[in-house]
């Protein structure tokens, strides 16, 4: 019997805690993929804000952020807060994005 491989999105949830879910890795270059910022609980959020490397990339009321054709700059450690409107922020650990680059054969 032969090497067996799965693959799964990255997801581990508590119910007070926001994570992100993330596609399995690594995804290929020029693909679209989607992050989502999920609670574990329903509730209702003013403000969403993913971050890639520390630097804020989206804010507004979106709990998707999307990748129309991903290169290897878009590899990266991305974290998404939800803020309530009572001014509390949740926010989820960290999670690395790996993009695979093209094959190219000589």
């Amino acid at each position: 019997m032969g090497p067996i491989f799965c693959l799964a999105q990255q997801r581990c949830s508590r119910r007070n805690s926001v994570i992100l879910l993330i596609p399995a890795q690594p995804v290929p270059e020029g693909r679209s993929v989607s992050l989502t910022c999920k609670l574990g609980q329903s509730a209702e959020f003013s403000s969403v804000r993913f971050y890639k490397d520390g630097q804020l990339i989206q804010e507004g009321s979106l709990r998707t952020y999307n990748f129309s054709a991903l290169s290897k700059s878009d590899e990266g450690l991305y974290k998404c807060e939800l803020q309530h409107s009572s001014n509390v922020v949740l926010t989820s650990p960290e999670s690395w994005l790996s993009v695979r680059g093209e094959w190219t054969w000589d």
